[in-house]
């Protein structure tokens, strides 16, 4: 005689549902995630293109250029520096894709900090503060790494490719004109 415990499969179903409603939230979370990290990254996009950020990285540019740089950094600049910060710090709490990011926002961010990365340890030392910039630098190593891995090389090629860039690239932000025209500088 074919007995079937009813009991049984209840609980079976419900352990199923129970699953598919836990594999339906985990998708949901990682949808919105992916959207909030897609738009978040489209608004630092967008403030980067503005005219006053376009003013600001030409600052920055101009200072970078001096070699080696001194004195203070111009006021405008901040803002560029803010910007990556904010941009590294997003990375590192992984609020935003890596590849996304290395896309929006390669070269700049590793090719400013190779320009000012003597900047930033100096005033490390001298306002005693060794988190001072740590998110842009985290910024400009994973995007480094990101390249060298699109690009199926080393970490230490790519690196060498933004060195032998960067005075060009330096000149070209530095003359930086208010109307925002994104051009791509990959390699």
């Amino acid at each position: 005689m074919n007995c079937v415990n009813w009991q049984m499969v209840a609980a079976l179903v419900a352990s199923l549902s129970a699953l598919v409603a836990i594999a339906a939230i985990w998708f949901s979370h990682r949808a919105t995630r992916f959207s909030i990290g897609v738009q978040t990254l489209l608004q630092l996009e967008s403030r980067f293109d503005s005219s006053e950020m376009r003013r600001s990285r030409s600052a920055l540019a101009s200072y970078a250029l001096a070699q080696p740089p001194t004195g203070e950094i111009p006021d405008a600049a901040y803002a560029v520096i803010s910007l990556f910060e904010t941009l590294g710090f997003l990375l590192r709490r992984k609020a935003i894709d890596l590849e996304m990011a290395w896309n929006s926002f390669d070269p700049w961010v590793p090719i400013y900090w190779s320009a000012l990365e003597t900047v930033s340890t100096e005033r490390r030392k001298t306002i005693a503060d060794p988190t001072l910039w740590q998110d842009w630098q985290h910024a400009a190593q994973r995007i480094t790494y990101m390249q060298a891995q699109r690009s199926k090389t080393k970490v230490e090629y790519v690196q060498t490719r933004y060195d032998a860039r960067r005075l060009q690239f330096l000149r070209e932000e530095a003359n930086l004109s208010a109307p925002a025209c994104r051009q791509s500088s990959k390699p």
